[in-house]
């Protein structure tokens, strides 16, 4: 029998989180924005889908969508800094074995969010500077929506498939199997526990690399550079009009 297996970890050790300030943020203040956005999203959605707005607002309707399961998949990582859960068992087993995961699909609902975001700022500077090519052009039909949606959906989802990658979890049992622990090395690591070499292909640490940036680049920088060129063009449209 190993000495991990009949070892038994003390309360600290099995805590989740780092220190105070992270069990505070996530133990307390997430949890509220969690429950105020879950129930704004919700009431927002319910509005937009009502039949007057329902065309007009569409791409609104599938932001609060993206908000909803983004704030979704946060619930297990602010549960996780309860002690209700985070000594259970068969909680802690789930939640880490699947956390990289969740991240994952975190990343992918915020990513899809940026992405909409764009598009509404194009589409309402579209709709202020050029009003009848949205029409003339049926870019705002039935068809030229879902392909839009199934765009996002695609492309956010590719550019954060690396994520579920990232990282190998490393399960280990103490306290003879009534504790849990587990360890998350990045896949990139130059040196794993025990001063073992990285066992993971080189290949695969390339392409998360170069996947880590590319998700760095078309969701974060260049998405938000376009946004605030978007919103700058729809100033100055609108106040020269007002003129």
């Amino acid at each position: 029998m190993s000495d991990s297996l009949i070892r038994c970890l003390s309360p600290r050790e099995m805590l989740l989180s780092s220190n105070r300030f992270e069990r505070f943020v996530f133990g307390y203040i997430i949890p509220v924005l969690i429950m105020i956005g879950l129930t704004g999203n919700m009431l927002n959605f319910m509005v937009l889908l009502a039949q007057p707005m329902r065309k007009r607002t569409w791409l609104l309707s599938c932001l609060a969508v993206c908000d909803i399961f983004f704030l979704f998949f946060m619930l297990p990582h602010t549960l996780a800094h309860y002690e209700l859960f985070t000594f259970n068992y068969t909680f802690r087993e789930l939640y880490l074995s699947y956390k990289t995961h969740l991240l994952a699909f975190t990343n992918w609902a915020s990513a899809a969010a940026v992405w909409l975001i764009l598009f509404i700022c194009f589409e309402r500077l579209i709709g202020v500077r050029y009003p009848f090519l949205i029409r003339r052009y049926g870019i705002d039909s039935t068809v030229s929506r879902q392909a839009l949606i199934l765009f996002v959906v695609m492309l956010t989802g590719f550019l954060t498939i690396y994520m579920h990658f990232s990282y190998v979890t490393v399960m280990k049992p103490f306290c003879n199997n009534t504790q849990i622990y587990a360890f998350h090395i990045p896949i990139g690591a130059t040196v794993w526990p025990g001063n073992r070499t990285n066992p993971s292909p080189y290949w695969l640490r390339e392409l998360i690399l170069w996947n880590t940036r590319i998700h760095e680049l078309l969701v974060v920088f260049i998405p938000t550079i376009i946004i605030i060129i978007a919103n700058a063009l729809l100033i100055i449209t609108l106040k020269a009009r007002t003129k």
